[in-house]
C-alpha cells in the first residue's frame, strides 16, 4: 500500500458501500490505459479485505450482507471534487 494512501467509505444506509481509495498518483495506477500490476494488486487486496467480512445466504447467491464497490481514484477525480477519508451515510440513510 502506498504511503498517504486513504479510504472514503460510503454507505447507503441498505446494502451499498462504495470503497474510495485516496492518495494514489496515476503513475502509481496506470500503465497506459491498463492498471499498473501494483494497482490491481491493491484493488484485488481491499477487495478481498472486505469480502471476508461479508456474507453470503448458502442456497441464495443474493442475498448478501452487503454490496461493495471499490474505486481507485486517480489525480484528475480527486481533483474534481473533495473525497475526504473516513465513513460517510449517504442521505438516504441520514434520513431513516
Amino acid at each position: 500500500m502506498p504511503t498517504g494512501t486513504e479510504f472514503a467509505l460510503v454507505h447507503n444506509g441498505e446494502q451499498n458501500i462504495v470503497v474510495k481509495v485516496l492518495g494514489l498518483t496515476d503513475e502509481f495506477l496506470f500503465n497506459g490505459e491498463m492498471y499498473t500490476c501494483e494497482a490491481q494488486e491493491l484493488y484485488d487486496s481491499v477487495e478481498e479485505f472486505f469480502e471476508a467480512f461479508n456474507w453470503t445466504h448458502p442456497d441464495d447467491g443474493l442475498d448478501r450482507r452487503f454490496i461493495f464497490s471499490v474505486h481507485l481514484l486517480d489525480e484528475a477525480q480527486q481533483a474534481e471534487r473533495e473525497h475526504p477519508s473516513g465513513v460517510f451515510l449517504s442521505s438516504a440513510s441520514a434520513a431513516s
